[in-house]
Parts: C-alpha cells; sequence; structure tokens
C-alpha cells in the first residue's frame, strides 16, 4: 500500500495537546488586543502632542498619578523592564521634563517629579487622549467601567507570576 493512502497520524509531541485556541473566547487574546489598540492611539497622541514616546509617556504617566516615585516603582507598576524605564527618565530628564531629587533616607535613590514643562506637556497629552476617546474610557457607561476594571484587577492580583 503507498504511504499516499495511509492516514496521516499525529506527531507524538502533539498528542493530547489542544489543537486550537478560540480566540473568540480567550480573555489573554482580548486584553492584548484592547491594550496594542490603546497603546497605538497613546503612543500616536504622546509623539504628535508632546514629542515623546510610548515607554516617555508611561514614565510620565506613572509620574504624573504620584509625584516622587522611584524609577523602581515605575517598573514595578508599568509593563516595562528596569533598562526601558531608566532610558525613559534620563530622556525625560534630558528634555527638561523631570527632575531627579534624592531621597532624604538613601541618597542612592532618586524620586522623580515633574517640572513645569513637564506638568504641561502631561496635562496637554492626557486632555487630547479624553477629547479623542484615544483610552476608551468614554465606551463603557460608568457602571459596566467600574465592573470592567474589578475584573481586570482580580485578574492582576490573581495572575500567575
Amino acid at each position: 500500500m503507498s504511504s499516499m493512502n495511509s492516514p496521516m497520524k499525529s506527531a507524538p509531541e502533539t498528542e493530547g495537546l489542544p489543537q486550537s485556541l478560540p480566540l473568540d473566547d480567550s480573555v489573554a487574546y482580548k486584553v492584548t488586543v484592547i491594550a496594542d489598540l490603546i497603546a497605538r492611539r497613546v503612543s500616536h497622541v504622546a509623539a504628535t502632542v508632546g514629542g515623546i514616546n510610548l515607554s516617555q509617556w508611561r514614565v510620565l504617566a506613572a509620574i504624573g498619578d504620584q509625584e516622587g516615585r522611584t524609577a523602581s516603582q515605575v517598573v514595578d507598576m508599568t509593563p516595562m523592564d528596569k533598562g526601558i524605564v531608566s532610558r525613559a527618565v534620563a530622556s525625560l530628564v534630558t528634555q527638561g521634563y523631570l527632575i531627579r531629587q534624592a531621597s532624604d533616607q538613601d541618597g542612592r535613590v532618586s524620586h522623580l517629579y515633574m517640572t513645569t514643562s513637564g506638568r504641561e506637556t502631561f496635562s496637554h497629552i492626557v486632555r487630547e487622549l479624553d477629547r479623542t476617546g484615544a483610552t476608551g474610557e468614554m465606551i463603557l457607561a460608568d457602571a459596566k467601567r467600574d465592573a470592567l476594571l474589578k475584573n481586570l484587577d482580580q485578574i492582576i492580583r490573581e495572575f500567575p507570576r
């Protein structure tokens, strides 16, 4: 019998493994799509309005959320590694958007603060993001938005690390 007539067998390495991942039902896939859509829009607005890239925006947003954070704290709260945060901070300091202030408790640690120019740039970017709906905040009614945030917080808390 020729091999063309024999039924194909699964490779032993794939037996018992899922043969598909239904993306319409995948939380991870949908969160990734949303994150990418938002990142692309935010990146465009940050570049056109503030002249900064997405990594720099994420650092500026983290400091805008809470002045005085350290670079390590920014790493902990953003999806960026310490090298990217370090380069973004250095660039924002050079551009005059951030200043470093040595910690009173540990001189090896610097706290980050926005300059007047940094605050203005931050405000302009936030206003443009709000004006254009770039963050997706206006898509859901308040109750649905609150429920989504609550569910996302739970996923973040319980996600295997």
